[in-house]
């Protein structure tokens, strides 16, 4: 059974072991009816030889207690001739030789109850052996005359007197005289009679030819009592029920049976002498010459009867034809040899059924159900939680598998127990964050599942610039970072029911804070968490980072999993929501943020199918002398036309590029479109001298270990000079640590490229970055310029920022400006260059190339 699967191969084997056994109850059945379709051969073939079997095994014990008896007259005849004793005349003397033997055979179970002697003159002596041991004489000779007389002790002894006479008795009218006639035979020839005692008995006889003179005959009566317990044990030992011997009046002359009261009544039912069923059958046997008859119709069990004439089985039957054996027997119980093979035959299919019952219990109680049992463990421990070993011990019992199964699970046991202890090292990693020792998300949701809450808030924050963070930190500065901030806020949920919180990492920036309760419990703690959002985090070796977070919050309303997993999916929306701008780093969802991020979700879709060489473009605003007017530069804008949302703007797709990783390939086409365009001006000779082309570089793309190469190629491909381009790089970008991008812009500005901070001030660069940065301009925020004509800190702020700037040798240029008041202020302050609606809109390359022929022609007229 190789092509078969192996899970399946005990399956087969029961199949097989199935049929086998159905096919050996088939056969039993089949056998077993078969005995139903032969009864009617049964009973002429095989019933009626074996009852007559049984009637001749029970007429043996007549036959062998006969000649028995036929011995003994052959006994008394030699002893008889041999002795002195006259056998004519006074029989006194045979009478005691008659006591001798009779006081021999007067024992609890004699063989023989009456035996007389009689002579040819009628005279004659009997001894009868009474039940009460003694001995009844019976005497007719010539010295007792007048008939036989009957005498309780031997005639001859002293005070011997009659007890009784029967008169004109002459016994030589007797059956028995007249058999003696012939000749003894070995066994001699047998009548019934009514013998002394009241009862039939079996007379045998033998005569007694000493000499002509003294020729006499010898009668024994065998014992009827001996008969009768010849006959039971007979009957008992056989499969007839009963035995009755008859005479031609049908008269029982000796019976034995073992019926039931309702079949013994049925049967024997009658007067004393004639029992019923002789009435039913006698007369039915002798008509049809039939030895053997079925009564079941006739009555209300089911019987068979059998004669058989006395005459077979003696040497003489004429002496015997006048006497017949009836036998009933039960069918059933005749059949009970062929019953007892049928229900041997039910008992033993069951026997098999039960024993294949047990084999298969057995098989599969100690190989199947364990080896199952053993493979869901091994499922279990393969796809979904190992067990203890205790747990595993419980498995099954090992007395009900085999020796080897039960080594095949020692085996497994020892692999599970190394498995679990490999468990729960991986679950404690698993549980454990190891970078910030928080929780994890399976563990947070783990424990979530075991507590009792109805409500709750959950609270994601995250590290705004980590990306930046992890780019440039390794994993054991990373750890220090983390620890550090837990370190920091952990005094604010110090005063929280701890076992009431949950914090987990959720994400590689993120941590998760569920605190269950109503959501105003959880009011004071959100906000001092909020006063936290600005930190100095260590991160080993006596460095720090300064970090900002950001928090997104939702409430939970409902003690299920899908409800815990769309809050924090919720919080996730709102922190996105504080990361915008003006956002406030601070955020509760609103339901209003769904469908924001539908449009965002949009937005990433047509993004990710977008063709970005046809819908995405450039445009370019222009940079301006300040004093003169003059062109200085452009500064290149990125603008994307979707044929499903239409003009979509910057400062809602640009981060969403940032988010699909479509930034780096955004950036690369900007580079080399500006890079096509300005070698475009340059060969139509529009560019004004010092002219340079801003570039807004993104994180992720200066991350790029590669990003000098791809700008210098770039460059080189279009035939630019470096001086040409100028990259923009936001404060964001700008850590102190940074080391990889201090090589990445050192070896920019080595090659020649120039190199811009953007938004300056409103982050949290050092004088220092400006220094290790080697930046050639710094662009003043737009949210300066709005303020720069008011009174108080921004308009006090904005000349210190532009003195730093002239300080450092480094060019200021002031974007947004749109009224003359705020180029007025920004022209006394020393300011070098604009850009903004008031001097020039953002355009593309043809309405530049005219905007710039036009500030040319103007620049030469005004000069």
């Amino acid at each position: 059974m190789k092509f078969l699967r192996k899970d399946h191969q005990w399956k087969i084997g029961h199949l097989v072991f199935g049929a086998l056994i159905s096919f050996i109850g088939i056969l039993t059945f089949f056998g077993a009816a078969g005995f139903f379709w032969l009864q009617h051969d049964l009973e002429e073939k095989i019933v009626q030889p074996l009852l007559e079997r049984e009637v001749n095994r029970v007429l043996e014990g007549f036959k062998s207690e006969y000649l028995a008896g036929g011995i003994f007259i052959k006994q008394m005849q030699g002893l008889l001739l041999e002795s002195q004793v006259t056998l004519h005349g006074d029989l006194l003397g045979v009478a005691r030789f008659i006591e001798a033997l009779a006081r021999r055979e007067n024992t609890e179970d004699p063989r023989f109850s009456y035996i007389q002697f009689g002579n040819n003159r009628g005279e004659m002596i009997a001894v009868n052996l009474k039940g009460d041991g003694n001995l009844a004489f019976y005497i007719k000779d010539e010295q007792h005359r007048g008939g036989l007389q009957q005498f309780d002790m031997r005639p001859d002894a002293e005070g011997a007197a009659p007890q009784g006479m029967t008169r004109d008795y002459d016994p030589r009218k007797r059956p028995w005289y007249a058999n003696a006639t012939a000749e003894c035979p070995q066994v001699s020839s047998i009548y019934f009679s009514m013998g002394a005692d009241a009862q039939w008995n079996a007379s045998i006889t033998c005569p007694v030819n000493r000499s002509p003179e003294d020729q006499g005959v010898i009668a024994v009566d065998l014992s009827s009592g001996r008969l009768q317990k010849l006959l039971d044990a007979a009957v008992r030992q056989s499969l007839v029920s009963g035995v009755f011997i008859v005479d031609d009046n049908d008269r029982v002359l000796l019976e034995s049976e073992r019926l039931s009261s309702s079949d013994k009544a049925f049967l024997l039912e009658g007067d004393s002498e004639k029992p019923r069923f002789s009435e039913l059958v006698v007369s039915r046997l002798n008509a049809d010459h039939s030895r053997m008859i079925n009564l079941h119709t006739d009555s209300h069990g089911k019987f068979l009867i059998y004669q058989q004439s006395l005459s077979e089985m003696g040497s003489v039957a004429g002496d015997m034809a006048h006497f017949r054996v009836l036998v009933i027997s039960s069918r059933d119980e005749l059949l009970s040899v062929f019953n007892s093979f049928f229900w041997m035959s039910w008992i033993a299919l069951a026997l098999i059924v039960f024993g294949a019952y047990i084999l298969i219990r057995v098989y599969r109680g100690s190989i199947t159900f364990p080896l199952i049992r053993l493979r869901e463990q091994a499922e279990n421990v393969a796809f979904r939680e190992v067990v203890s070993s205790h747990e595993f011990e419980l498995l099954y019992p090992k007395g009900r598998a085999i020796e080897e199964i039960v080594s095949v699970q020692d085996a497994v046991e020892k692999m599970a127990n190394s498995l679990y202890s490999l468990y729960q090292e991986l679950r404690d990693k698993v549980d454990r964050d190891e970078e910030s020792g928080l929780l994890s998300l399976i563990g947070a949701a783990d424990r979530l599942e075991g507590a009792k809450w109805e409500e709750a808030t959950v609270c994601v924050v995250e590290i705004s610039n980590y990306v930046q963070l992890s780019d440039t930190l390794n994993k054991v500065a990373l750890r220090h970072l983390w620890h550090s901030l837990c370190t920091q806020v952990s005094p604010v949920w110090a005063d929280f029911p701890p076992n009431r919180l949950f914090r987990c990492r959720y994400s590689e920036s993120r941590i998760a804070i569920v605190m269950l309760g109503a959501p105003h419990e959880h009011e004071p703690m959100l906000e001092r968490l909020r006063q936290k959002s600005d930190l100095v985090l260590g991160t080993g070796a006596q460095e720090e980072v300064r970090v900002f977070l950001c928090l997104g919050v939702s409430h939970c309303r409902e003690r299920s999993r899908p409800a815990m997993e769309k809050s924090f999916a919720n919080a996730v929306l709102a922190l996105r929501q504080a990361q915008l701008a003006g956002g406030g780093g601070f955020s509760v969802f609103q339901q209003s943020m769904l469908e924001k991020e539908e449009r965002v979700q949009a937005l990433l879709g047509a993004m990710d199918s977008a063709s970005i060489e046809d819908e995405f473009t450039m445009v370019y605003q222009p940079i301006c002398d300040l004093r003169s007017g003059r062109m200085h530069g452009v500064e290149a804008l990125m603008r994307w036309q979707s044929p499903l949302f239409g003009a979509v703007s910057p400062a809602e797709f640009i981060p969403l590029a940032e988010r699909s990783e479509r930034i780096t390939q955004l950036g690369a086409l900007a580079l080399r479109k500006v890079a096509c365009d300005v070698a475009a001006m340059q060969a139509a000779g529009l560019l004004p001298p010092g002219f340079t082309a801003h570039i807004n570089v993104s994180a992720r793309q200066a991350m790029n270990v590669h990003f000098f190469e791809q700008v210098r190629d770039i460059a080189l491909a279009a035939g630019l000079p470096p001086g040409l381009l100028t990259l923009e790089l936001t404060e964001s970008l700008l850590v102190d640590d940074a080391h990889h991008l201090r090589a990445q812009f050192r070896r920019l500005a080595d090659f020649g490229f120039g190199l811009c901070l953007d938004d300056f001030g409103t982050g949290y660069s050092s004088l220092s970055t400006l220094h290790n940065f080697n930046f050639d301009c710094v662009k003043l925020d737009r949210s300066f310029i709005v303020r720069s004509t008011e009174e108080g800190r921004a308009s006090a702020v904005l000349p210190a920022i532009v003195g730093i700037a002239r300080s450092l040798k480094m060019s200021c240029v002031a974007e947004g400006v749109e009224t003359p008041e705020q180029a007025a202020v920004l022209r006394a302050m020393g300011c070098e260059y604009v850009q903004g609606y008031l001097f020039a809109r953002p355009m593309g390359l043809a309405p530049l190339q005219a905007w710039m022929a036009d500030n040319a022609r103007a620049d030469i007229s005004g000069g």
